[in-house]
C-alpha cells in the first residue's frame, strides 16, 4: 500500500510515519486502486511539506470509524496550507510548491468525489490535515435499498 512505497522517503527525511488503524478490518465502498492513489498523493504531499520543516517531521495516517463512515485523516507537521490557496486547493494546476504540477490534490478530489465520497481540508493547529470520508459497505447497501 501507499505507506510501504513512502517508508523509504520517511527514513530519508528523518520523518516519523505514524499509522493508526481500527482494530478490525473495515470494508468501504469504492475502488481500491483509486483509494491507494489518493492516499499516495496525500502522503507524498505531506512528506514534501515536512521536508521544508525545521522542527519535528511527522506524517500521520489515522483511520477510524464514525457512525456508518470510515474516516482517514492524513496530517503533517509542515507549514500548512496558505489561506490564499485554500479556496482553490482542489483546482487543477494550483500549487504552492516550486516544481509542483498542482494535479495531485485535484486528481485525488475528483477520484474521491466520483466514488461518492468526500475529501476535505480540515482545520489544524499544526501543518495540514486532509480527511477522506468513505461509506462502509453495509451503509452503502442500506442507502441503496
Amino acid at each position: 500500500m501507499a505507506e510501504t512505497l513512502l517508508a523509504g522517503q520517511a527514513a530519508e527525511l528523518g520523518a516519523r510515519l505514524d499509522l493508526t488503524m481500527p482494530p478490525t478490518p473495515v470494508l468501504v465502498e469504492g475502488d481500491l486502486v483509486e483509494l491507494e492513489q489518493v492516499l499516495f498523493n496525500l502522503m507524498q504531499n505531506a512528506f514534501d511539506a515536512v521536508a521544508e520543516s525545521a522542527g519535528a517531521r511527522k506524517v500521520a495516517v489515522d483511520a477510524s470509524l464514525e457512525g456508518e463512515m470510515a474516516v482517514i485523516d492524513v496530517s503533517d507537521t509542515g507549514p500548512g496550507i496558505r489561506p490564499d490557496v485554500r479556496d482553490r486547493l482542489f483546482t487543477p494546476f494550483v500549487t504552492t510548491r516550486e516544481g509542483g504540477t498542482g494535479l495531485g490534490l485535484a486528481l485525488s478530489h475528483r477520484l474521491v468525489e466520483r466514488a461518492g465520497d468526500d475529501l476535505t481540508l480540515v482545520e489544524s493547529h499544526e501543518g495540514a490535515r486532509f480527511r477522506i470520508s468513505l461509506p462502509l459497505v453495509r451503509a452503502a447497501k442500506e442507502a441503496a435499498e
